[in-house]
């Protein structure tokens, strides 16, 4: 998995939200690159590397271009979208539903759910997280995001409009390509390779910890 870049809005000081300007999400003072320019390195590197697989989170912040996004996907045959919000991700696709609707069956292979819970959340932000997205693929209602949500998630004036997707995609998206790219069970993890990282990089402490332990 691979976080890329930022919604587009935050390279803008006019259209930033002011819950990104107080965590220092936003890039338009000239110190950072461009979106543009952080989406020609990735591209880069799928480019030299064709066989590498690889999920890009949060649907690659491209939901307010579908022309791209399926010019992306069908470059990069190894490339997949996660759905972790960033609540734009819904919102933008929610002012040309009908055309995303058949762009996410199109690509039904390509798609991760993910929900970005977090320690720093409450019980009832988790379950928001979880109740927007899957609102968002299963319904076909407009909905608003709800006033008990986190503070990263923006109140737009617009409703969200649900996707209503098939139950076949619904199952791809949910639990089948994850199965299919990582497999049905965690592979078992290489213990003592992972000490040896650690001691490398001056982590003594933890991995003698590590080592009594096992």
């Amino acid at each position: 998995m691979c976080h890329v870049a930022d919604p587009e809005e935050f390279w803008d000081e006019n259209l930033a939200p002011d819950w990104a300007k107080k965590q220092g999400w936003v890039y338009y003072l000239g110190d950072y690159p461009t979106k543009a320019e952080l989406y020609g390195e990735i591209e880069h590197v799928l480019e030299s590397h064709p066989r590498l697989n690889v999920v890009l989170c949060h649907f690659y912040f491209i939901s307010a271009d579908l022309e791209r996004a399926s010019e992306f996907l069908d470059t990069y045959g190894n490339a997949g979208l996660g759905l972790t919000l960033g609540i734009e991700l819904m919102y933008n696709i929610s002012r040309r539903s009908d055309d995303w609707r058949d762009f996410f069956i199109k690509y039904q292979d390509r798609f991760f759910f993910g929900t970005d819970i977090a320690t720093w959340q409450t019980l009832q932000e988790a379950l928001d997280r979880i109740w927007l997205i899957r609102n968002f693929l299963e319904s076909d209602e407009e909905f608003y995001t709800p006033s008990t949500a986190d503070k990263l998630l923006t109140r737009y004036e617009k409703p969200f409009v649900g996707l209503h997707l098939p139950e076949p995609v619904l199952r791809k998206i949910y639990a089948e390509n994850f199965r299919r790219l990582w497999g049905q069970k965690p592979k078992k993890a290489d213990l003592n390779a992972f000490l040896d990282h650690l001691e490398s990089k001056g982590e003594k402490v933890i991995s003698t910890a590590l080592r009594n332990l096992s």
